[in-house]
């Protein structure tokens, strides 16, 4: 993957997701990416089918984790297992940083990269699904043709 298909950005949760390593990339063991959220951004809780492990690298944000909030600062760790609740928002005047490794990959990146996408053409609205709503339904029957005919993913 080219270094300028590496980041994208997110104006409805305020991240910018740089990919350090793809699914494409490590062969479906897992995704990392560095993301950075804007003072005021937000990630509402959600889920997945696999687990991530979150590092604060700089900055700070509050962490929601299985229906507990804690603040999460520099060299804290955090493990999301499938199918546990997770979010996080910037409630400081600063940008944070955080490092997120998914694992397995599964279709993370290609779903993040998604979101990216809809966002920039306006079809994300905060703290709501896609619209249209079968957007991110379609996703994962389209991801090996997609994955086929695109290998580097979409530019955000």
């Amino acid at each position: 993957m080219s270094i300028t298909n590496r980041t994208v950005t997110n104006t409805v949760t305020g991240e910018t997701i740089t990919f350090l390593e793809t699914s494409a990339e490590t062969g479906g063991v897992r995704v990392v990416a560095e993301i950075t959220l804007t003072p005021g951004g937000a990630v509402i809780p959600h889920s997945h089918r696999v687990s991530e492990t979150f590092e604060c690298l700089d900055g700070s944000f509050i962490t929601h984790l299985a229906g507990n909030e804690t603040e999460f600062t520099p060299g804290q760790r955090m493990i999301a297992k499938p199918h546990e609740m997770h979010g996080f928002r910037n409630d400081t005047a600063q940008p944070a940083i955080l490092k997120v490794t998914a694992t397995p990959a599964g279709d993370l990146d290609r779903t993040l990269r998604t979101l990216c996408g809809l966002s920039r053409d306006g079809l994300l609205m905060p703290g709501k699904p896609p619209r249209p709503a079968f957007a991110m339904a379609s996703l994962r029957g389209a991801t090996a043709t997609i994955s086929r005919r695109y290998p580097d993913g979409f530019t955000g």
